[in-house]
């Protein structure tokens, strides 16, 4: 490992500051030098050595607001290739691409070529495995520079292993020698987490929130003895997501259940109707909240967002009568200052929060020397 205060770890944490300037967009020299607070020669020394590594291009000039003369724009070289989320559910799985500036190239739902409706490690690999495949043809011609796989489980102690997820039948299962077999890194997250690293990542204001994501299975995609409806949360707290000591900060249970696996103590019966059951929907929004409601004040966030298939239609409307209604005022009396705000487009947010995870990770500045993994990373974006 290369320690902190090596000069060529300080030339290579100079060069990580650079690239996630340039992720904001074109800049040039004398603009980055004057945003980081870094010499003159610095910024040259390490653009020059980007450039010729064709990790950046120079795109043209920027207007001068004085008399100088024009400055050459450098910019991210967006051929290097895209970053993959996929969340893989029972039935079907999402999928989002994102260039290296963090825009969307694609987003699409899928359905497996074959039903994989049994459950355990195999066929979970099998649906890895077709997802991938996908990912790195609608890729094409770009390469992937990484994929983070969205999952509705504890994932734990490594970003390879899934302690827990009953949606597909895994129980301390490892992926890592299965993962490795891939030219590019693949990580699993839960995909609540996923959720919230879309919005720390992509521009939310705050820097303490709460992420509920609400997620339902279709009755005919589900193995047997799992519940119809799964409910978690990302936690970012200080502007770093927050996964607790064993990784399940964000697990949730209603107090009111009395089976062991389920959630929430409405029937699957209920559950499985709640297109045609106003009732039903309204009780588990309220069971929901309740719980959130003394849960919250424990971090008091800025903000709880709420997505997942109760933020989209037909039931947004019933979440948002209830939200304005009922609690607003009751989070209000607790937590003043919290907002409660329903996502808008919320299918995709644990994909494209996956998606964010690579880039995070790619574009991470080493904070405590240079390790393999860095040199894992500077290899991939193109760094030598």
């Amino acid at each position: 490992m290369i320690p902190v205060g090596n000069s060529q770890y300080q030339k290579i944490a100079n060069t990580c500051l650079i690239l996630n300037l340039l992720r904001k967009g074109p800049m040039s020299r004398i603009e980055i030098s004057d945003t980081l607070g870094l010499q003159a020669s610095t910024v040259t020394y390490s653009t020059q050595r980007l450039i010729e590594q064709g990790v950046i291009n120079e795109c043209g000039v920027l207007e001068s607001s004085g008399k100088g003369r024009k400055q050459k724009a450098l910019s991210l070289n967006l051929d290097r290739g895209l970053v993959a989320g996929i969340e893989l559910l029972v039935g079907f799985y999402r999928l989002s691409l994102l260039d290296i500036l963090g825009r969307v190239r694609l987003k699409i739902e899928l359905s497996y070529t074959v039903s994989y409706y049994e459950k355990g490690p195999e066929l979970y690999k099998m649906r890895l495995s077709e997802a991938l495949e996908k990912a790195e043809a609608l890729a094409s011609p770009l390469s992937l520079l990484g994929v983070c796989i969205a999952i509705p489980g504890v994932v734990y102690p490594d970003p390879f292993t899934v302690e827990d997820c009953w949606t597909h039948g895994l129980k301390n299962a490892s992926f890592a020698s299965f993962l490795s077999k891939y030219p590019y890194p693949v990580f699993l997250e839960n995909d609540a987490n996923c959720s919230a690293l879309r919005f720390l990542l992509e521009g939310n204001p705050f820097d303490d929130f709460i992420y509920i994501l609400f997620r339902k299975h279709d009755v005919v995609d589900l193995p047997s003895n799992v519940p119809l409806i799964g409910i978690g949360s990302g936690l970012v707290i200080s502007g770093k997501l927050y996964k607790g000591a064993h990784g399940r900060a964000g697990e949730f249970a209603s107090n009111m259940i009395d089976e062991i696996g389920h959630q929430v103590s409405l029937s699957n019966a209920d559950l499985s109707a709640l297109e045609s059951n106003k009732e039903a929907v309204k009780s588990l929004i309220r069971e929901v909240f309740s719980n959130y409601l003394s849960s919250s004040c424990l971090i008091d966030p800025s903000c709880i967002y709420i997505g997942g298939f109760l933020a989209d239609d037909p039931f947004r409307s019933i979440l948002q009568e209830i939200v304005d209604n009922e609690y607003k005022s009751r989070f209000g009396a607790l937590l003043p200052y919290t907002r409660l705000q329903i996502s808008e487009n919320s299918s995709y947010d644990p994909s494209m929060g996956a998606a964010c995870y690579i880039l995070d990770w790619l574009f991470r500045v080493p904070q405590v020397g240079i390790t393999e993994e860095d040199e894992r990373r500077f290899a991939i974006i193109g760094m030598d």
